[in-house]
């Protein structure tokens, strides 16, 4: 795919990413973006200083086509959860059918607004055009789409506006879109979120494979830091009727990792309607999600299922936004479009607990934001800082050239972790000389470091590998990656694979194990 001409459109596929601007940022945002270790939080001191003024009100949302259902609330809403919900479709809607507002008021940190829309698959072209104006006259900041996998992304990310899915039948269905003019992505990935094959006579698809496909950004003034997660929940047949509790539970995973840069917004199709009882309240709950229609006590109808209400944007923490309104578009799709307008506050704060889940993340080499270009890394920076006194972690790794890297594996060290690094360097570089001196090389010792270039070279490992026995509070974590640890895993596109699961970390602990054998010997 060749680049497009939009100064700041962009497509983020694997193995692709073109420039971002940053230009403009104040000299504090930039200490956080552009300098240091590339951890998720700002620099100390200058930055919060440039963070408490409050930040403009951003340009009014347009008038947009008359929708289903509004409602809107004051600035701050008292969530009015439904205990009971009922076991078939309210047929009238608690809100009344009216235009979304031309203004919205201001919030201390500005207002967004979020769009779910998805678009049905197969739709006429025309229609499809149709739907897709509708959806960009409101000027949304994130759009979550879905049943769009062969829609192209220039179509899906107009003018200023980005794009991130991995490209696929499935991985590629459920995009998510967001303002470039206003926001600079800093990491995105792709997670399962069901993966169960089977089709029912007349399906052309397999319901139950789904996935999330997300992007955590940060505004152009480094203040506010949060992630948006675009999906779509399998409908019920007798393939998929024992996914939703497991789905739900792998999406609040990811929505808990995303919260340690800040909080998350999760939007799409989740194919179950609010007033139902097959409507997962108690697994949504515990995943720390809340729907609109919980934080504004009204709901709607979202298209053409007799009323049903199955289209949702949820908020992890609503505590951290401020409810505005929420509402709903005819569209010629069989779901109308649904769009929430939220306050956030001058300045985001991190979730105050570090957890993985299992994901594939990219990074963007050509970004001019060390934290867009070292996304993959960041995560094993993460991983070792989270990682407790006692803890075990194997590093398994083509080359080891990354100043940061090491400094974190020394501290690690420091407090107490056992940290086993195998390399295949034939030629220590300046990071792994330091490293050997404070590990040493004695298998039998609690931390050490072996080389080994010339098993290296046969193959059949990977770039590199990281086994971390506890971090945070996730356990058995696992990272393979395509790039060694060095500069290249910046400059060039780089994938990461993050697992939670005891089997691939016991594969890649086995890998590490015959690895260090060999170095021994040799």
């Amino acid at each position: 795919m060749s680049p497009r001409t939009a100064p700041r459109r962009r497509t983020w596929q694997t193995g692709l990413a073109l420039a971002v601007l940053a230009a403009g940022l104040p000299l504090a945002a930039q200490r956080g973006l552009l300098g240091g270790e590339g951890d998720l939080v700002l620099q100390a001191g200058s930055a919060r200083e440039a963070c408490a003024a409050p930040a403009p009100t951003p340009t009014d949302p347009p008038a947009t086509t008359a929708g289903r259902g509004r409602a809107t609330a004051s600035a701050s809403p008292t969530p009015s959860p439904t205990s009971s919900p009922t076991a078939s479709p309210t047929a009238s809607p608690t809100a009344s059918p009216t235009d979304p507002p031309t203004t919205t008021p201001p919030t201390p940190g500005g207002t967004i607004r979020v769009v779910e829309a998805n678009i049905k698959s197969g739709e006429a072209d025309k229609k499809f055009a149709a739907d897709l104006r509708k959806v960009f006259k409101q000027q949304p900041d994130f759009v979550a789409f879905n049943e769009v996998p062969l829609r192209r992304d220039a179509v899906l990310a107009p003018g200023d506006y980005e794009i991130f899915r991995t490209p696929g039948k499935y991985t590629g269905e459920a995009p998510v879109v967001w303002n470039a003019a206003r926001w600079t992505a800093i990491a995105r990935g792709t997670t399962m979120i069901s993966d169960t094959y089977g089709k029912e006579p007349g399906q052309h698809v397999d319901w139950g494979v789904r996935y999330a496909n997300w992007v955590t950004v940060r505004s152009l003034d480094g203040c506010q830091t949060l992630s948006m997660v675009a999906t779509h929940l399998a409908p019920e047949n007798s393939y998929t009727k024992n996914l939703m509790a497991p789905s739900v539970a792998r999406l609040g995973a990811l929505t808990a990792m995303l919260s340690a840069s800040g909080p998350v917004i999760v939007a799409g199709d989740f194919n179950r309607h609010y007033k139902s009882a097959k409507y997962p309240r108690n697994e949504l709950t515990a995943a720390g999600l809340t729907p609109t229609y919980d934080i504004a006590g009204t709901w709607f109808p979202t298209g053409d299922h007799f009323g049903a209400t199955i289209d949702y944007i949820f908020l992890h923490p609503a505590s951290d936004f401020t409810f505005i309104e929420h509402g709903a578009t005819e569209a010629y799709s069989d779901h109308d479009i649904v769009h929430a307008v939220l306050g956030l506050p001058v300045t985001t704060t991190p979730g105050p607990a570090v957890s993985f889940a299992q994901a594939r993340t990219v990074n963007d080499p050509l970004s001019t934001v060390t934290l867009a270009r070292r996304a993959v890394l960041r995560n094993a920076l993460r991983a070792l800082k989270s990682a407790p006194e006692g803890a075990l972690v194997r590093i398994l790794s083509a080359r080891i050239d990354d100043r940061y890297l090491g400094k974190e594996i020394r501290r690690a060290v420091a407090r107490g972790v056992r940290v086993r690094v195998v390399s295949g360097s034939a030629e220590p570089t300046a990071v792994e000389q330091h490293l050997a001196t404070q590990l040493g090389s004695d298998p039998a010792a609690p931390s050490w470091l072996l080389f080994r270039p010339t098993a290296y070279a046969a193959g059949g490992l990977p770039s590199t590998g990281l086994a971390v026995s506890a971090t945070g509070l996730t356990e058995n974590f696992s990272m393979v990656v395509d790039k060694a640890l060095d500069a290249t895993i910046a400059r060039e596109p780089a994938e990461g694979d993050l697992a939670v699961s005891a089997q691939r970390y016991k594969a890649l602990v086995k890998q590490f194990k015959q690895a260090a054998a060999a170095a021994a010997r040799g």
